[in-house]
């Protein structure tokens, strides 16, 4: 087991409400002996006396609409600034990286580091595997295709695979818009359209690869073209252990954000998926279990595995209701056990 003592936490992002003394109190609680670095923006509101070790503000590089019809910023420069200027401070053999709008409720993590070890070299970027959550860990052959997608939350592993894996540049002026400029898609049609050309994760990612020499002919952030698809899930398989949300030990603080992870959980990989995923491209003598291998099976049928995804989301939230005793109960346990009916049929059908 990994000690605390050997971790450098590294907590970046702007500063809202009690976030600093939030997520700071949640990472001493669940690692009293890591180094604590804070990396943050010039101007922030920081509380005094935050017990952390080091205290990092950055000129904040801006950020860019994602797209023409939402209001979500693209952060990737921001990401790339305070993490960078985080990590290099950090002075422990191993790091997590994680935003200030999260909290940590346990060290799970660690537990993960190292547990798959058989790797295919060709695929190998990091001397070891990085821990990260499901969410926003895209898997290429749902129904929305990014591949190289890797979840950005939170990162734990090595010090210097971590900061590897943000070796990328900024996005200069033109980097922006450049799919809306190239026609890649109609932003104005389809909601989840991008108007850079990677999405943060992507450009983290296909970056780090890039700089270690292996060469990735993505084009775009919706490129799944060719081998593509094939490259995306040996490079995640080979780099990366993909775990649950709470097995991590996240939790955040925005409930929109728990919204939306609950929702998104269709296009993302599953700790199931993952280890299946592993099995088939990093160690085929494996076994694999019956849970395993309904994960597989499910991650060929995109269009039934998002609809039951989205009903088990649904019926999850509906619970969330019912027991916090909302008005209309009575609808809330109804719907809540038709979206379950309509999970387990949609199961059924791509299973099968």
């Amino acid at each position: 087991m990994i000690s605390s003592k050997d971790i450098s936490v590294v907590i970046q992002g702007a500063l809202g409400g009690q976030d600093a003394i939030e997520s700071v109190a949640s990472v001493r609680a669940a690692l009293p002996d890591a180094e604590v670095i804070l990396s943050t923006w010039v101007g922030s509101s920081v509380p005094a006396d935050l017990p952390v070790q080091h205290l990092v503000t950055s000129v904040d590089p801006g950020a860019r609409p994602m797209n023409r019809r939402e209001k979500i910023q693209n952060n990737t420069n921001r990401q790339l600034v305070s993490t960078l200027a985080g990590l290099k401070m950090a002075t422990r053999r191993y790091s997590l990286k994680m935003r200030t709008d999260f909290r940590l409720r346990h060290a799970g993590f660690a537990q993960d580091f190292g547990r798959f070890s058989v790797r295919q070299s060709r695929f190998v970027r990091y001397r070891q595997r990085i821990v990260i959550p499901h969410y926003a860990t895209r898997f290429v052959e749902s129904a929305r295709p990014y591949p190289f997608h890797p979840s950005d939350i939170a990162l734990f592993g090595l010090t210097e695979d971590v900061l590897a894996h943000f070796d990328a540049p900024l996005l200069q002026e033109a980097d922006w818009t450049w799919s809306v400029d190239h026609g890649i898609c109609d932003d104005m049609v389809d909601r989840a359209a991008l108007a850079a050309r990677y999405a943060p994760e992507q450009h983290f990612f296909l970056n780090s690869l890039r700089a270690a020499h292996h060469d990735i002919p993505m084009q775009h952030y919706c490129d799944a073209s060719g081998q593509i698809p094939f490259l995306s899930r040996n490079y995640i398989a080979n780099n990366f252990v993909v775990v649950s949300m709470q097995d991590f030990g996240l939790k955040t603080s925005k409930a929109a954000l728990q919204s939306a992870i609950q929702r998104d959980v269709a296009n993302c990989y599953s700790p199931a998926l993952y280890a299946a995923e592993y099995r088939l491209w990093c160690d085929p003598q494996a076994d694999r279990t019956l849970a395993e291998m309904v994960a597989s099976r499910l991650a060929r049928r995109p269009r039934y595995r998002e609809k039951m995804r989205k009903h088990m989301a649904l019926a999850a939230d509906h619970k969330d209701r019912l027991l916090q005793r909302d008005t209309g109960s009575f609808a809330h346990g109804h719907r809540m056990a038709a979206d379950a009916l309509s999970a387990f049929y949609y199961f059924i059908r791509a299973a099968l």
